[in-house]
């Protein structure tokens, strides 16, 4: 195929390092095996390189955008591509989908690797999802694929090495901070007197702590088949799991792997075949199966299912496959949207919902300086606020701007929120609870039209809003409240009182 004839492809990612999941797993199988002959593929990375993080593959051409004004750079990227793919574990995901659609793309493609509903915004044509798990998540189906995570066979092979030392060992391989019923190590206690020779490893990002002689904490690993092939049995007993790669490698490695019934895991293993399945939320239960398992090791029956896992993996979980599908599923769209027929603008303006991504990005990486400046460029944006969880987030921030000094800021975001629509009762109770406790004059109050607190005011109105304000962690607001009740009804106790018992704890 000629160079003109291929699909140009933007594919974006978080991450694309070893300390991630299976979603920067996925994305470097697709970096690495995409055909160019039918693709001119960039890769787009949004997140910053961390300490410690190593990639994939040196290899691949990653473009790695600045934090700062990530959108402007997408769109510049953007104007040529045919196609734009992004791997996502959360639903909303504007900054990606605003630059498609306002460059003018003229396909959009979401892989959700979480167990969530995504098909968030309209100009998205493919949903594709890593298993059926995650399908039942999704709203409409005639737009939605399941195309399941897969494994490079090559770099897992099954090459045991099980006569360590005469041990067997139980691994637990991932994030710390992953959502689990158990860790492996709180489970010691029931596992450990099984067998004199069991040893419990824990791999992964935050499994790291003071271990003993039979429980290890690993950490970060850079051979993980090496570890995989050195275990009798691989726990994963986590919640929600969209498939689980991780299980995937272990068994291809010859590991019995020991999971969930929750979600993803259980389209992976079938009990008693290839590994065990176990109803996870029930401790007896999980011990119970983890001795089957290890009965099974010593007596030697486990050997037929170590080769029956294997198999499992060989005839539907090789990333071959997986990017085979992925390349099919692509040209369906291009066959159906077309490819660009002109170049895409090189600039444009954001949504308030891009400003709002910004904001959080920034505000969970502990930058409050550029968080607030992504939330005061959202005030200004002419386009109103319209997917409904970025109102409840940016009402929350106004909670933070309260608490911060940023007055002027809040009124801005009450203001935005109003003329886009939301009339939440408990956004406007905290409004007028605002307006009420400050010292002069509300900027927002005249666009809110809600001005009759203020006008015909009532002792039960300062009342509640002071208790509101004091139940929202906001207590020097809540004096306010309670003071300009004192001033406006000197007789009445209940004001004096309450003012006066958050006085000595505040020190006002």
């Amino acid at each position: 195929m000629s160079e003109t004839g291929r699909i140009k492809l933007a594919h974006v990612s978080r991450r694309p390092y070893v300390a991630g999941g299976g979603m920067e797993r996925m994305d470097y199988y697709i970096y690495k095996y995409l055909s160019r002959e039918y693709f001119d593929p960039r890769f787009v990375i949004l997140d910053d390189k961390q300490p410690g993080d190593a990639p994939y593959g040196d290899s691949v051409d990653y473009i790695y955008l600045d934090r700062i004004n990530r959108f402007d750079q997408l769109i510049k990227l953007l104007q040529d591509v045919d196609v734009v793919s992004y791997s996502s574990v959360d639903r909303f995901q504007p900054l990606i989908c605003e630059s498609a659609r306002l460059s003018k793309t003229p396909s959009l493609i979401e892989i959700m690797h979480t167990v969530a509903p995504g098909q968030l915004y309209d100009q998205i044509d493919l949903t594709i999802c890593v298993s059926e798990t995650v399908n039942k998540e999704q709203s409409d189906k005639e737009k939605t694929l399941v195309i399941h995570n897969g494994i490079d066979l090559g770099e897992f092979s099954f090459a045991r090495k099980d006569k360590d030392g005469g041990k067997i060992v139980l691994l637990q391989a991932g994030r710390r901070e992953k959502e689990m019923f158990f860790h492996l190590d709180e489970l010691e206690e029931q596992i450990l007197p099984m067998a004199p020779d069991i040893e419990l490893w824990l791999a992964g990002r935050g499994q790291e702590g003071q271990g003993s002689d039979r429980v290890k904490f690993l950490g970060l690993v850079g051979d993980m088949p090496s570890l995989y092939r050195q275990a009798g049995l691989f726990v994963l007993l986590s919640r929600k799991e969209a498939l689980g790669i991780a299980a995937l490698e272990a068994m291809a490695c010859g590991s019995i792997p020991i999971v969930s019934s929750d979600a993803g895991l259980a389209e992976i293993v079938t009990d008693g075949v290839d590994g065990f399945v176990v109803n996870a939320e029930s401790q007896s239960e999980v011990v119970s199966k983890i001795r089957q398992a290890v009965e099974m090791v010593e007596s030697g029956a486990i050997d037929k299912m170590r080769k029956a896992a294997r198999k499992t993996v060989e005839e539907r979980f090789d990333v071959h496959r997986s990017i085979r599908e992925y390349e099919k599923a692509i040209r369906e769209i291009v066959d159906k949207k077309g490819k660009r027929r002109q170049p895409g603008p090189a600039t444009a303006e954001p949504t308030p919902e891009v400003d709002i991504y910004e904001a959080l990005d920034h505000y969970h990486a502990e930058r409050w300086d550029d968080a607030v400046h992504c939330f005061t460029n959202m005030t200004e944006r002419s386009s109103p606020l319209v997917i409904d969880a970025y109102f409840a987030i940016t009402d929350n921030f106004i909670r933070l701007c309260e608490m911060s000094g940023l007055a002027d800021l809040s009124d801005a975001l009450i203001k935005k929120l109003y003329e886009s629509g939301y009339r939440q009762e408990s956004f406007i109770n905290f409004w007028r609870a605002i307006s009420l406790a400050r010292p002069s004059g509300f900027t927002a109050d005249s666009v809110l039209n809600h001005s009759e607190a203020n006008q015909y005011p009532k002792p039960d109105a300062y009342m509640q809003s002071a208790l509101l304000l004091l139940r929202e962690g906001l207590r020097e607001h809540g004096a306010a409240a309670l003071k300009k009740g004192m001033e406006l009804w000197p007789d009445m106790k209940e004001f004096s009182e309450l003012y006066e018992n958050l006085s000595k704890k505040l020190k006002l």
